[in-house]
C-alpha cells in the first residue's frame, strides 16, 4: 500500500474514532491549564483470538469501530498530563514514538495535536471523550491507539 493510501486510511480511522466514540462521552466544563491523556496501545488482528480482559469497556468500542478485526490485545497503557501549549511523549512498539500536545479547550472540546511515525494531525475531542488513531502495521495486525482526553486544573 502506498504512503498516500496509508495516510488516508490512518486519517479515516482517526475520524471514525472521533465520531464513533468521542461524541458518546459526557461533556465536561471547559478546562484550565492542563489536560490528561489516557493512552492505551492495542494490537488488533483479523485472526481469531480471545478478547483481552485488560481492555475493559474499551473492547465494545473497538469491536464496533474496527469490525473487520477479531482479536484485540492491550500492549501498554499510560496516563500523560500535559500543560496547555505543552506536549508529552511515550514509546510505541517497533521503536516508534507518540507525541501529544494540548492546544487548549473551548466549548466542551479539547484540542489535541498528535504526531506518530510521520503522521501529524490535530483533532477536537469532547472533553472526557475518546478517539482512535489506527493503521500502523504491527505483528500481522495493526496498532490502535485509544486516547482519552480531559481537561483539569
Amino acid at each position: 500500500m502506498g504512503i498516500g493510501r496509508r495516510l488516508f486510511v490512518l486519517r479515516a480511522a482517526l475520524v471514525i474514532g472521533c465520531l464513533g466514540v468521542g461524541l458518546s462521552a459526557p461533556a465536561r466544563a471547559d478546562g484550565g491549564g492542563t489536560a490528561t491523556f489516557d493512552v492505551t496501545v492495542i494490537q488488533a488482528s483479523k485472526s481469531d483470538g480471545a478478547a483481552d480482559p485488560a481492555l475493559g469497556k474499551l473492547l465494545a468500542y473497538l469491536q464496533k469501530s474496527f469490525s473487520g478485526y477479531k482479536s484485540f490485545k492491550r500492549l501498554d497503557a499510560r496516563t500523560l498530563t500535559v500543560a496547555q501549549d505543552g506536549s508529552a511523549t511515550m514509546p510505541l512498539p517497533g521503536g516508534k514514538q507518540l507525541e501529544l500536545s494540548y492546544l487548549g479547550a473551548a466549548k466542551g472540546f479539547v484540542r489535541v495535536h498528535l504526531t506518530v511515525d510521520g503522521l501529524k494531525t490535530t483533532v477536537n475531542v469532547k472533553d472526557g471523550g475518546l478517539f482512535f488513531q489506527a493503521g500502523r502495521v504491527l505483528d500481522g495486525g495493526i496498532m490502535v491507539l485509544a486516547i482519552g482526553a480531559q481537561t483539569g486544573g
